[in-house]
Parts: structure tokens; sequence; C-alpha cells
């Protein structure tokens, strides 16, 4: 993670691009948030989707792929469907600083290019969709408080359902090998053994929901909002509409042919988790679930009442 220290040079240079931010966490819908909002003509969004230059910067992505403007089929496709033209000099600009960017040293950011890379598009809403900003400590959101003037969203998944998510992620893609990824052993592993690295595993206290609100509520106050990945699931529609509203839009320039019920992340495989695992995970995340049935009223009590249900089982 890059230190946000080198931030407070940048204080007196209040930045009002980009207009909003969504931190996510991982796996609570961010790619269905970001593809919607691409298919809103009030709305311009980076090519490169997860950003994460403010964790990272763009150092690691120098001379890949998907730092190159794209003229293949699937990617003038791309340009269309998402309300581009076929040839977008927006999305040209945005790879020609991006590239620069990339030259940044890891251990600051270069906001005044950072500002530009959503000042591209003028007479539209732009925004920077990035789940592991949920990360930051408190120290480090207050210093970019300093420098940024914009929105805040974050949608809220119930953490059980979250780290099973995860857990099917890491299974995909078989990142510790041909194991079986759902045992009580290996769930023990992944949620207590600190010598297992694996992306989010390693971290997930830190995306604990309660967690990333209260630090973000502290800070942005009326500028930070949550969102429910339950109401994208039971009235998608209505939420998009929501979010929409939220940052600014105009939700009538969606384009209306496109289903908001398109998930392309959505599972396609039913996993199977044995009865004591599943308890495992449920007894585990119990100390958070009554966190969040303070802070989410209703959502978060219908966590809770699932997770003791099953546990009674």
């Amino acid at each position: 993670m890059i230190r946000l220290k080198n931030l407070m040079k940048y204080k007196k240079k209040i930045l009002n691009y980009p207009h909003f931010i969504c931190i996510g966490p991982p796996k609570s819908a961010s790619t269905w948030v970001s593809d919607h909002l691409k298919f809103n003509k009030d709305i311009w969004l980076p090519p490169i989707q997860e950003l994460n230059y403010l964790f990272t910067g763009f150092y690691n992505f120098e001379g890949k792929n998907l730092m190159e403007y794209k003229y293949d089929p699937w990617s003038i496709l791309k340009r269309i469907v998402r309300n581009k033209s076929i040839f977008s000099n927006s999305d040209k600009k945005f790879y020609k600083l991006a590239k620069k960017l990339t030259k940044i040293d890891p251990k600051g950011v270069n906001f005044n290019d950072y500002k530009k890379l959503f000042s591209i598009e003028e007479g539209k809403i732009t925004g920077d969709i990035s789940p592991m900003y949920s990360s930051f400590n408190l120290n480090q959101i207050k210093r970019l408080k300093k420098v940024l003037n914009t929105k805040i969203f974050m949608i809220v998944r119930n953490p059980v359902d979250r780290f099973i998510s995860d857990l099917r992620h890491i299974e995909k893609y078989k990142v510790l090998g041909d194991i079986d990824y759902f045992s009580e052993k290996n769930i023990k592993n992944f949620l207590y053994n600190k010598k297992i690295v694996v992306d989010t595993f390693q971290r997930h206290k830190v995306f604990y929901p309660s967690e990333i609100y209260k630090k973000w509520k502290k800070v942005w106050g009326n500028n930070f909002k949550c969102f429910f990945f339950d109401d994208i699931k039971s009235n998608p529609k209505l939420t998009l509409k929501k979010i929409i509203n939220y940052i600014g839009a105009d939700n009538s320039k969606r384009i209306s042919l496109i289903p908001v019920s398109i998930n392309r992340n959505k599972a396609k495989k039913n996993y199977q988790i044995d009865t004591s695992s599943l308890r495992r995970i449920h007894k585990h995340f119990l100390p958070e679930l009554k966190k969040c049935d303070k802070l989410f009223y209703g959502k978060g009590k219908k966590w809770l009442i699932n997770s003791h249900n099953i546990l009674k089982n």
C-alpha cells in the first residue's frame, strides 16, 4: 500500500474530481455498480476497472496490456455498449495520463494528475470504483479528506456471504493448489492462520463492514453513504436509481435496453458447504454481525438472526 502521508503537501488544493468514489469492499457488487453506471449517458468511468490508484499507485501497471488503448472488435464493441464512441478520445487521453502515473514513485501519489484522469470528460459525472480503498485506516482517510472533496459510498454485504464469495473466488483459480477449499480444516486456516497469504484473507478484518463504516463516516460525514448488497439482489432497479441520484447523475439518461439484473460476476456454480464448515464461519463472524445489527438496523438484524438459526441447527 502506498504511504498517504505525502498527500499533506496538497492540503491547499481541494480537488473536485472525481465526483464520487465507491470504496467496496471486495466481493460486494462493485463490478455490477461499475457496469451499470457505464450504461448511463450522464456518467463517464475510466476504461480500467478498479483503478486502486490511491492504494497501490500505477507503478505496477507499467508496460502491462491493460494500459493500452485497443482497436480489436471486442474493445470497440465495449466502448459502444458502454456509451462511448467507436474511437473514444476521452479513453485515449486517460491512457496517456495513466501511463505517466506508472512512472511515479510507489511511495507517493500525484494528485494533480489523478484529478486530471477524471476531468477528461467535461460535463459528465465521473468516479473511481476501487474496493481496496475500504482497507484504509483512519489516519489515511483523514489525509485523503484534506485533498478530496467528493462523495463516498460503499456497498454493505453480510460479512459471512462476502467471506464465502471470496472463498469461491480463490477456489475457482486454485490459488492454493488442488485442495478442498470448503473443508472445515482449511476454512479454519483461512480464518485464523496468519501464515496463509491469500489476497483478502490475510486482511479480512479490515473488510468488516462495521469497521469500514465507522472510519469513513467519522471523516466524511454526510458525504458518505451506504447501499446494500441485499437490495441489489431484491430490487436492482431501485437501488441503481438511488446510487445514480446520490452521485448527482440523471437516472433518465440510462440506456433502458440493458436489464439491471445483468451481473457478469454472478456465481455460475452452486457450492455445497458441509454443516460443520458453515457453522465455523457463522460462529467466527458473530461478533461482527452483532455490530452490524446496531449499525445497519433491519439488514444487520436479519444477518444476525440467520446466523443464530444456523448455529442452533
